[in-house]
């Protein structure tokens, strides 16, 4: 007589899959498989056929082309009448608690880690259980590399946990959960890495978000990292937007091309989830491993009205654009208490008249530049302008707007008492002291 717990058919073969560390999908769309498997007319004859085998060709998959891609669809996962997914994913949870009592651990969402809530997410279908389940992480990086999506999730009570994504030839891919590998044929890279990212960054609350490139590997083709992943994120999760609590972005530009549109749209994409309540420092870099002549141009970038009117970004408070390789206009900044810049000295003139002309929201803003900013240069340049005792430089002869030199802090502070005068008239004024 057989166990009583292995009696039902079902279950047994379900049981199979779970002891493989299949995910309830796999499990699901292999038991279909076999239920609607049927022995061919000659299964049975002893002698052989007369028909060759033929070997398969590998597909044929341009290596510098993106195997993600809008048009791709993901396999609709087989159904079949004998049995419901949901009696997988019940059967798999229910494997689950057997495994956690064994092992003596609670079986708790709540006691997880990062890499276990994952596992369990993709493993049982649980994710009712956990769509509110805030991952016990203060930091995540998103990088890619040519065929590769890497998560880092970092908890400073922890070591730092990883979650990979691989391109494969057969336009599957493998999973690095840890040190958990998973071939998955039916799914591509990024559309696994998009998945697991609305997971992950769903209602986490964060001290730092960034997103960057990791450095060229000479044995890869000649192409630029792809960034579809990016696109199926705001596609996938519409119900997330404003889900994410993050202090601070740091993130690249460039990976989409280097006009104002292809930043906006960027910059748009990536901090789609963001709330508005916490964010209150960005942190931008022009991405200069690009394999294209132009990806290594000078990025003047300028942000659209659609995403300067935002509400996170006129309450952002520090803005650090400390690049040499990207430009932006002051009337981007104009609502933040800090900004970081790269100033070249001999620009130094040219940035205070353009302080003049700008209208800021606040009376007061700092920039630190970069350290080879020459103060000392800057200083003697400064003497156009009436100086006080405090050493505080009038830009227009009536103190309503003036600037000030900290060498030791590496900072300009612009002070702004008033802001009734016209550009017009701040531009004739500094024209007029040009030619004293």
């Amino acid at each position: 007589m057989g166990h009583k717990h292995l009696s039902d058919s079902h279950s047994l073969c379900v049981k199979y899959e779970f002891l493989k560390r299949s995910t309830y999908q796999e499990a699901y769309r292999n038991f279909c498989e076999m239920l609607s498997w049927k022995a061919g007319e000659n299964a049975n004859r002893a002698h052989p056929t007369k028909k060759h085998a033929k070997s398969r060709k590998p597909n044929e998959i341009n290596p510098e082309i993106d195997s993600d891609s809008e048009k791709f669809k993901e396999k609709k996962l087989k159904t079949c009448k004998e049995f419901n997914v949901a009696e997988v994913i019940k059967l798999y949870e229910n494997y689950h608690k057997e495994e956690f009592r064994r092992m003596g651990r609670p079986y708790s969402y709540k006691t997880a880690d990062c890499l276990g809530l994952l596992l369990l997410n993709n493993a049982c279908g649980v994710a009712e259980h956990l769509t509110n389940t805030r991952f016990p992480m203060n930091r995540v990086i998103v990088s890619r590399a040519y065929g590769k999506v890497k998560v880092q999730m970092h908890d400073p009570s922890k070591p730092c946990q990883n979650a990979e994504y691989w391109r494969c030839e057969n336009s599957g891919c493998i999973i690095w959960r840890g040190y958990h590998a998973r071939m998955d044929e039916s799914t591509r890279f990024q559309q696994m890495a998009s998945a697991d990212l609305g997971f992950i960054l769903n209602f986490a609350k964060l001290d730092e978000l960034e997103y960057r490139t990791e450095d060229y590997n000479p044995w890869n083709p000649n192409v630029d990292p792809f960034f579809n992943f990016v696109r199926y994120m705001e596609r996938d999760y519409d119900t997330f937007e404003n889900s994410i609590f993050a202090t601070k972005i740091t993130m690249e530009l460039g990976w989409f091309g280097n006009s104002d549109e292809d930043n906006n749209r960027q910059v748009e994409l990536l901090w789609k989830w963001l709330n508005n309540r916490n964010l209150e420092s960005m942190k931008f870099r022009k991405w200069t491993g690009s394999r294209l002549p132009e990806g290594n141009e000078v990025l003047k970038w300028e942000i659209g009205s659609s995403l300067a009117e935002r509400h996170r970004w006129t309450h952002l408070k520090e803005l650090d654009i400390q690049d040499r390789n990207l430009k932006m206009p002051a009337k981007n900044y104009i609502h933040c208490d800090t900004v970081h810049i790269h100033l070249e000295t001999d620009h130094f003139l040219e940035f205070c008249d353009e302080m003049l002309e700008t209208r800021f929201k606040k009376k007061m803003i700092t920039f630190i530049v970069n350290e080879a900013f020459d103060f000392s240069r800057a200083k003697e340049m400064a003497k156009r302008y009436e100086c006080y005792a405090n050493e505080k430089y009038d830009l227009e002869n009536d103190m309503t707007r003036f600037f000030e030199l900290k060498e030791d802090d590496a900072q300009i502070i612009f002070y702004y008492e008033k802001q009734s005068r016209s550009r017009s008239r701040s531009r004739n004024q500094s024209t007029s002291r040009r030619q004293r």
